[in-house]
């Protein structure tokens, strides 16, 4: 038996952008009701994107008429409930005007509510609907992945004096990670309201909407004037997904691969009633002793999170920002610092709000290993080739191997400590050849889903499971602390073999009062009690 604690110190690294099948969500405010400054079209252009956006699989919100406050109010309920590595989308019909006076490093552009006073920046400003600020809050308040931004608002307002700037300014405001901002106009110009029917924008963004064209080439091709930090929209490709029913109405599933999402913007997958053999066969390559094959039936169907929990799961959760529980910084990096009590104390705040007759739990081993076979008999879920397991897993490859990581104790140490023939951190027992791309841990979602649909059952972190670990798996008459729990899938820091579905790690939380693991996650399930 392969334990899965290799080293104490470990570091968090990169990204490598491949998701499938994300779910997206779009805002559509129109502004039109303005004291003294009407303008025609905005209900309208909400209306008619709102319907061409559905028709690409968004879920659409559309709100009319918007104070400031209600304005935050919004975009902080939309930020919330943007689910899992979703695609976040604003668009915005109305006046926008610049909040900041000519030459000013923070200087944005503010969609003015309809409260709004367009007499000077400085009050602009206040309404704190700038361009940046909103974008922030999806990044520091969602777990998007990407963040876009329409601003369908170029028209000059007229109560903006002669000695104000003609139409939108240059952003010096630094426009947050994973984001894109398009704009109707030019910097700097204005258009024409328009008197009827929608803006010209509008009736661009339906047409295209409405037509095969991908939907990453509508977004590039819809105005020249971007800013933007996302590089790439090629993961918009693929068909949305879909939750097979909304957080108020919860349903179970009917086939595997659903998916629902919870009001914290979960994604969950369903697994269905079935039978399967856990375990290896003796003539598996890298098999574990305590690997032993037993036939096993899955009566009830369950749901099962699509992705590790992750950092911005844990604020939608419990408010907090979880930095002390996450190596990097990032909203998508998977929770991996916690310690004995802490899913006890997760599971409860979540069954606050779970559907009647239902429960969220830690899986069971049987449970995690079935969810992550999805129906296969192969070493992994992809099949038996460990060669492959780069294309759809982050575990200990040649990316690690030949970093210069050394952990966490890299954050303050000077040099780092000579390991064999070179000073290359910790991870000499990595493998030679075979590559993942990620030296240390992926944002969740990084590789593509098994069957059903859940990514990282392979590596990534290896996942706690409610199963008190046995080598012979025979269940303890009592709890023995000194053995603790089985853990399933391996990490960023695991070898191939231990990234099959059949390997059970070996995780105890003794001795480590003061100390905490950062190769060990959680994925929770929904089951009926």
């Amino acid at each position: 038996m392969r334990l899965l604690v290799v080293c104490l110190f470990f570091l968090a690294g990169a990204l490598i952008g491949v998701a499938r099948g994300e779910h997206r969500h779009a805002l559509l405010i129109g502004n039109g009701k303005y004291p003294k400054a009407e303008l025609v079209t905005p209900a309208n252009d909400i209306r008619t994107i709102g319907d061409a956006l559905k028709r690409r699989g968004f879920v659409v919100t559309q709100l009319e008429d918007l104070t400031a406050e209600k304005m935050r109010t919004a975009f902080d309920a939309f930020a919330r409930t943007v689910p899992t590595r979703g695609t976040a989308l604003i668009y915005f019909s109305g006046y926008a005007l610049p909040n900041r006076n000519d030459g000013d490093p923070n200087a944005d552009n503010s969609l003015l509510p309809i409260d709004g006073n367009p007499a000077h920046a400085s009050t602009v400003n206040g309404s704190q609907t700038g361009v940046v600020q909103l974008l922030n809050r999806l990044v520091t308040d969602s777990g998007s992945a990407r963040n876009i931004l329409i601003v369908d608002g170029c028209v000059r307002h007229p109560a903006r004096t002669a000695v104000t700037p003609t139409g939108l300014a240059k952003m010096a405001a630094k426009l947050p990670a994973d984001s894109r901002v398009i704009f109707a106009a030019p910097m700097g110009e204005v258009i024409a309201p328009s008197t009827e029917g929608i803006s010209p924008l509008a009736k661009k963004l339906t047409a295209d909407l409405m037509s095969p064209k991908p939907l990453a080439a509508i977004l590039d091709g819809i105005s020249l004037t971007q800013e933007s930090t996302l590089t790439d929209l090629a993961d918009l490709a693929a068909p949305a997904s879909q939750a097979i029913s909304p957080p108020a109405n919860f349903q179970a599933g009917s086939k595997a691969g659903d998916e629902w999402v919870n009001a914290e913007g979960m994604v969950f997958c369903w697994c269905p009633p079935g039978k399967f053999t856990m375990g290896s066969p003796a003539d598996e390559p890298g098999r574990d002793d305590d690997d032993i094959p037993v036939e096993v039936a899955i009566p009830q169907g369950f749901w099962m999170s699509k992705y590790e929990f992750t950092r911005s799961e844990l604020k939608a959760l419990t408010k907090q920002a979880g930095m002390y529980l996450s190596t990097g910084d990032h909203r998508l990096y998977p929770l991996n610092k916690f310690r004995a009590d802490f899913p006890a104390t997760l599971l409860a705040k979540l069954n606050e709000t779970a559907p009647a007759g239902w429960q969220y739990m830690l899986p069971s081993e049987t449970e995690w290993e079935y969810a992550a076979r999805a129906g296969t008999t192969t070493a992994y879920y992809f099949g038996n080739d460990g060669s492959e397991l780069g294309k759809h897993g982050n575990f200990a490859d040649r990316t690690l191997r030949e970093s210069t990581s050394v952990g966490e104790v890299g954050k303050t140490m000077k040099t780092p400590p000579f390991m064999g023939d070179r000073q290359a951190g910790l991870f000499t027992y990595a493998h030679k050849t075979w590559s993942d791309g990620v030296a240390n841990m992926a944002l969740v979602g990084s590789y593509p889903p098994n069957p059903w649909g859940l990514h990282d059952m392979c590596g990534n972190m290896a996942e706690l499971t409610s199963t008190p670990y046995h080598a012979q798996r025979t269940p303890p008459e009592k709890f023995d602390a000194r053995s603790g729990w089985v853990c399933k899938g391996g990490s960023w820091i695991s070898t191939a073999s231990s990234c099959r579905s059949a390997a059970r790690g070996q995780f105890t939380f003794l001795a480590r009062e003061n100390q905490t693991e950062n190769y060990l996650g959680l994925r929770f399930i929904l089951k009926r009690k």
